[in-house]
């Protein structure tokens, strides 16, 4: 092999240092937003907060702008419990443990969710681009779940009354993540409460789809 082809079959290290300063500014932004509210997301006190110049900081991200979009969608990509993608064959198991690895999750990065909060409700406002990119990688998660549902019970995909109690499963989930972000003291019963709720949801889409 010629020292070319050697060099050719590296990792490109600069390129996964580029990746994980990109991560470290991103979270960064969620911390410093959680911590002291959207006026403190200037690019002098991001670059602090990651240690490195504002002309870094521009280089990895356009602008504040696109940093806090980005900011948004990488809360997103975090927020995967174990459970999101793990084989399962029990549709119950599934969404008890994913419920479960999402509270986990929100407890454990209270300041990293305060942040996404704060960043959103301020970008929603005028940002229709960031409101769709939000939406549209929501929406795959949704998608993502509802197919995992189908392929574990083996749903049609073109029953509206199926489709009506998936919504509902997915209504009551938001529902309850806002819940468990909302109070620290009844965790336990607010997720009694889900899988009672998936057990009445999934039996009637056992019924629904004989």
């Amino acid at each position: 092999m010629t020292k070319k082809a050697v060099a050719t079959a590296r990792p490109d290290g600069r390129k996964e240092k580029g990746r994980k300063i990109r991560e470290q500014i991103l979270t960064a932004t969620l911390e410093l937003a959680g911590e002291k509210g959207s006026d403190a997301l200037t690019a002098r006190n991001l670059a602090e907060r990651v240690g490195i110049s504002k002309a870094n900081l521009y280089h990895h991200f356009k602008n504040m702008a696109e940093i806090r979009a980005a900011a948004c969608i990488h809360f997103l990509d975090i927020l995967k419990p174990p459970s999101f993608e793990a084989p399962y064959t029990d549709p119950r198991k599934f969404l008890a443990e994913l419920m479960t690895g999402v509270g986990d999750f929100l407890r454990s990065n209270q300041k990293l969710h305060l942040g996404y909060g704060i960043i959103f409700s301020n970008e929603a406002r005028n940002n229709t681009a960031f409101v769709r990119a939000i939406e549209k990688k929501v929406m795959g998660r949704k998608a993502f779940v509802r197919e995992k549902l189908r392929a574990m019970m083996g749903l049609p995909t073109d029953d509206p009354e199926i489709e009506r109690i998936l919504l509902a499963l997915d209504i009551m989930r938001e529902g309850v993540i806002v819940y468990l972000v909302d109070t620290t003291m009844e965790t336990e019963r607010c997720l009694a409460v889900w899988n009672t709720t998936v057990d009445i949801l999934l039996e009637r889409l056992e019924k629904t789809k004989i």
